[in-house]
């Protein structure tokens, strides 16, 4: 038993730094598109 608590616990934390990994990229992803929807935009309507 204390072997699968080992590994479930080994599996945790790689699923958690994963999953903080990918909340991070959507964040990082999803603040950047406005600004480079709005760059684009201000590029197309002001030149």
């Amino acid at each position: 038993m204390p072997d699968q608590l080992n590994v479930l616990a080994a599996h945790y934390e790689i699923s958690r730094a994963n999953l903080t990994k990918s909340l991070r990229i959507f964040c990082c992803t999803a603040l950047k598109t406005p600004f480079f929807r709005g760059g684009h935009y201000l590029k197309q309507h002001f030149q």
